[in-house]
């Protein structure tokens, strides 16, 4: 009978946990992607102050050739997507990331760094989604490492000077990168 009892505790408990994981996850939902940025401007959904250096870093494309960040800052502001093919999250996100990379490519430089992936992989799921911006190969997790990433999914916009204006964890929208590229003009 006590075996019983527990066996029972345990299962309601097991029940319990899940619901609240569901109904955690649903609130996370409901209030959207946010935004932690040192912008001191108007801010979309709940910006947080921070300022720091934005950790440079060398990785190759899919094509083998190596690409850094100060390649691109001192011109533009950057946005780094760490992302994986196989997330759900990020094939969903992925076709407006890209059309905001071509539609203000002029204003924004975006750099996809996939996280723990094979060459192969990456280059088909650049393909698969026509993807037009570098995508990067972070084999070894060493760059998300560096920028605390994680999870996937997760966007860090950096000013054209080389300092973190912030984070988007979840989709990013139109609003995040009209928001930096303002702080940047």
């Amino acid at each position: 009978m006590y075996q019983t009892m527990n066996k029972k505790h345990l299962a309601i408990s097991v029940v319990v946990a899940f619901f609240v994981m569901v109904l955690a996850a649903n609130l996370t939902l409901l209030n959207g992607p946010r935004i932690a940025s040192s912008n001191q401007g108007p801010s979309v959904a709940g910006l947080e102050t921070r300022q720091s250096v934005a950790p440079n870093f060398s990785l190759r494309d899919t094509e083998g050739e190596f690409v850094s960040l100060d390649q691109f800052t001192g011109n533009k502001p950057v946005i780094l997507d760490f992302f994986a093919t196989w997330s759900e999250n990020c094939q969903r996100n992925v076709p407006n990331l890209s059309n905001f990379a071509e539609v203000y490519s002029d204003q924004v430089q975006v750099l996809g760094i996939s996280i723990g992936e094979t060459k192969v992989e990456v280059s088909d799921f650049g393909s698969e989604y026509g993807i037009t911006f570098p995508l990067l190969l972070d084999t070894d997790n060493s760059v998300a490492s560096q920028y605390n990433v994680q999870f996937t999914n997760y966007h860090v916009l950096i000013n054209k000077d080389g300092t973190i204006f912030g984070t988007v964890s979840g989709d990013i929208t139109i609003e995040h990168i009209e928001q930096l590229i303002d702080a940047n003009n």
